[in-house]
């Protein structure tokens, strides 16, 4: 399965890592390092993670995990996994 990753996902991920790099571009870089790690290995098992409770009319392929306060929501498709979204799990949950 082939991983796509959509515009706003990345431009979170890019806002959460400059964030961080304020204070510690080390952890950034570790932060961004593990993420990419856990979306590399969905392919593996893309069930793996419960679903998105806050995906409206969720059918069971959208699901989501967190990972040191950042949570990533990802889309199950036929021949892909498309990365939604990204939020910093401080955030206020929105449905979408």
């Amino acid at each position: 399965m082939k991983i796509i990753w959509a515009s706003r996902a990345i431009k979170e991920l890019q806002k959460i890592y400059v964030f961080i790099e304020e204070d510690s571009p080390q952890n950034a870089n570790l932060l961004i390092d593990e993420i990419t790690n856990k979306v590399t290995a969905l392919p593996l098992h893309p069930k793996r993670y419960n679903t998105d409770k806050y995906k409206k009319d969720n059918a069971g392929n959208y699901r989501a995990f967190e990972f040191k306060k950042v949570r990533l929501s990802y889309k199950i498709e036929k021949q892909s996994i498309r990365i939604v979204r990204i939020r910093h799990s401080k955030q206020y949950p929105k449905d979408y």
